[in-house]
């Protein structure tokens, strides 16, 4: 456990310096053009060789004014270079319009090849690649780390669970048996279970990583611009009765599912153990009715109450269904009264707007 909350923790810290490897990467390789290149030895960081010349962008090899410096610039979808510039004349070239760049390559401003551009490039193509493998590891292998142990521990409290639970109907009266179906008792085991899993392999996860990843995406907003910070939490108050609001509400669309599948499971199980008896009294196609009627009611419950249907909704009362991709939906008008006592539309609403 305390070792998937410092995975959980780290993988967090990782996610939240994610974007700072993508801005690296567009700033200093992707738009690695706009920084010029200046003179420098062998021995310089990141030096290359063009044209008998050795540059390198390391601004740190030469900090004199006077030096030599060459900018990359681009000019009706090709690349120039221009040559023995000083640093303010790299500068307002970053910066320069059209006629100002028309001028450069009037005056020879070299232009440059394909082959040019990989050897001028080739610190780039290597940070690009350094930082896509940086992000591509960080997030793979500790996801999977992640993942596995957080599947391993929810499987061992399944184990538990389990156990606990068939020993404990071991305990109960036959008069309880007598009264329960053994379809119930067969979901509370097995797929109730599975449910507890998910809370603490996923649900529980997300919530701690979302709340935390919101904390230090609002210190990064307040450290950037507080106003516009101010201006962003506005809406925090709203979303938290929102939240609270959906919390009541969605409990009740999860009630009705999962009562749904109890009652299913209940149904097979009985009648597969008296399938006999069935048959006796040739009562197949009565029960199949029976079967197929439950069976489409937990079928149609999230197809009919999910989230594309909410598109077709008029808050004012009246809408109709023109879903191309959904063909065998029927139109059909939407009261107000009935929209707002359905909680599964009701979090779909919060789901669109949040």
């Amino acid at each position: 456990m305390t070792l998937a909350t410092v995975l959980v923790l780290f993988i967090i810290a990782v996610e939240l310096y994610r974007p700072i490897i993508i801005g690296n990467a567009i700033d200093q390789y992707i738009n690695g053009y706009y920084h010029p290149y200046v003179e420098a030895d062998v021995s310089a960081p990141d030096a290359i060789n063009w044209n008998g010349l050795v540059l390198s962008r390391d601004q740190t090899v030469s900090t004199a004014d006077s030096a030599s410096f060459y900018q990359i610039f681009l000019w009706k979808d090709h690349y120039y270079m221009a040559e023995n510039l000083t640093r303010s004349e790299c500068t307002a070239l970053q910066n320069a319009d059209t006629s100002v760049l028309k001028n450069y390559v009037r005056e020879g401003a070299q232009k440059l090849t394909s082959n040019d551009l990989k050897v001028l490039r080739q610190n780039d193509f290597k940070g690009i690649l350094k930082a896509g493998i940086l992000f591509l590891l960080s997030g793979f292998f500790l996801n999977l780390a992640d993942t596995w142990l957080l599947q391993k521990m929810g499987q061992q409290i399944v184990y538990k669970l389990r156990e606990e639970t068939f020993t404990h109907i071991h305990s109960l009266s036959l008069s309880f048996f007598n009264i329960t179906p053994v379809g119930k008792l067969v979901t509370r085991v097995s797929n109730d279970t599975e449910a507890v899993n998910e809370l603490f392999s996923t649900i529980l996860v997300k919530l701690f990583k979302n709340v935390v990843k919101i904390i230090g995406y609002a210190v990064v907003m307040l450290s950037i611009n507080v106003k516009m910070a101010g201006i962003s939490f506005l809406l925090l108050p709203l979303v938290a009765i929102l939240t609270f609001v959906f919390r009541h509400l969605s409990r009740k669309a999860y009630q009705i599912t999962r009562n749904k599948i109890t009652e299913l499971n209940t149904f097979l199980s009985e009648h597969i153990s008296g399938m006999k008896l069935i048959q006796i009294f040739a009562r197949e196609k009565e029960k199949y009715s029976e079967f197929e009627g439950k069976s489409m009611e937990l079928y149609q419950f999230p197809r009919d109450h999910d989230f594309r249907d909410l598109p077709a909704f008029n808050l004012s009362g009246f809408g109709h269904c023109h879903d191309p991709c959904y063909p065998y939906r029927k139109p059909f008008c939407v009261k107000w009264k009935s929209f707002s006592r359905n909680p599964v539309r009701i979090y779909h609403l919060h789901q669109l707007l949040f």
